[in-house]
């Protein structure tokens, strides 16, 4: 199976900052166990968004991801 590498976006240390960190740590091994080996198991985002942009949730919070190759950013 292959692993994807996991960009997260500039403003996500800040967010992770004001979650606090139960919830940080909550998200972060979420995406570092789980979607770094299927980005894909969320849902996919309705509209115009290219590449395209998913959605994954993480208790009561929702990580978004989109590709470049097989690089996926990360963003809350």
């Amino acid at each position: 199976m292959p692993t994807y590498a996991v960009l997260w976006e500039k403003g996500t240390k800040h967010d992770f900052k004001s979650l606090g960190r139960q919830a940080a740590e909550q998200i972060r091994a979420a995406v570092e166990t789980k979607l770094v080996h299927d980005p894909r198991q969320g849902k996919q985002l309705q509209g115009d968004f290219n590449p395209p942009l998913w959605s994954y949730r993480i208790g009561a919070y929702r990580v978004y991801t989109t590709s470049q190759r097989r690089n996926w950013s990360y963003g809350l």
